[in-house]
């Protein structure tokens, strides 16, 4: 089984598509809009690899997987969300901190076979061992780019 440990902001969610979700909301409500590039970009490493979503964005904490699933139908996301990584905390400098590395390292060891894998996150700072070689940096303006799809779509690919 190949999964994506997918954060959203910084990855599908860029400065340019909040910006473009700012100036088309409506008096009816906020619709969120991810951006088109880094979602067909997702779809075709979802379809190539046949991979499935694990959420380690801190959005996990403000749905749920329904929530989450229905949000990606929206914004035209081809891929089921298998679930969340829990919570595990450390204090960096006396402030409380996700350790999202810890949370994927958690995740892996609840399942029966470890999965083939890669971590899509504009943040490298939160993998600073066992997990820096999976890792597919995205830069937060431009999200999930052609260079990254090429990226995490080889790392799937390799057993």
């Amino acid at each position: 089984m190949n999964v994506i440990f997918l954060d959203i902001d910084g990855v599908l969610n860029t400065a340019g598509s909040l910006r473009r979700s700012l100036e088309n909301q409506s008096y009816s409500g906020f619709h969120l809009s991810f951006d088109h590039g880094a979602v067909e970009n997702l779809n075709k490493v979802v379809e190539s690899t046949k991979a499935h979503i694990v959420i380690i964005s801190s959005w996990r904490f403000h749905h749920t997987v329904e929530s989450m699933q229905q949000l990606f139908t929206e914004n035209g996301i081809r891929a089921n969300i298998n679930g969340f990584t829990g919570s595990c905390f450390e204090n960096v400098d006396r402030i409380q901190r996700h350790n999202r590395e810890q949370e994927i390292l958690n995740w892996l060891e609840e399942q029966h076979e470890t999965p083939n894998f890669v971590v899509l996150d504009d943040e490298g700072s939160n993998y600073l061992r066992a997990l820096q070689p999976r890792l597919v940096r995205c830069d937060p303006l431009d999200g999930f780019g052609n260079e990254e799809r090429l990226r995490a779509a080889m790392a799937l690919m390799k057993k």
